[in-house]
């Protein structure tokens, strides 16, 4: 198992190609919307040097991926965060895996210079996942649908 860093645009066709499976699984776990991936956007972040992935390669090909926004803090201008977008590891992979994902993760964050690494979440498994590593809730997003 290895890991490959590229700027989204670089790794846009392999995140599309696992993205389907991540909705469906997801979907399953929550009440996701449906998808309307604004490509434009992801693609525009990574020329401008602040969107990149992780991916997560077997022999057998990618098996997942974790996007990251790098970016200075909205209320903290002179702190950098890492923000997660999207972290998925098809199933059949997961485990240890999903560790190393969790630790390549940080490495990746800390050696792009950010102060902090954060990850939006929907289900409560991978926040469970994440408290076990360290991680703790530090806002809670409240929504409602108009």
């Amino acid at each position: 198992m290895n890991f490959k860093i590229a700027p989204f645009h670089f790794v846009e066709d392999e995140v599309r190609q696992i993205l389907p499976e991540h909705y469906e699984v997801a979907s399953k776990d929550g009440d996701y919307n449906p998808l309307d991936v604004d490509w434009d956007y992801y693609r525009q972040s990574s020329y401008e040097g602040k969107c990149f992935v992780i991916l997560l390669v077997k022999k057998c090909g990618v098996v997942g991926y974790s996007v990251f926004f790098i970016d200075n803090d909205a209320n903290s201008k002179s702190k950098l965060e890492a923000i997660n977008s999207a972290i998925y590891i098809k199933e059949g992979h997961r485990g240890r895996a999903s560790f190393l994902l969790l630790k390549e993760s940080e490495k990746f964050a800390k050696a792009a210079g950010a102060s902090k690494i954060s990850y939006c979440i929907k289900v409560d498994k991978i926040g469970n996942f994440l408290n076990k590593n360290g991680y703790s809730p530090e806002y809670t997003t409240w929504s409602k649908e108009l």
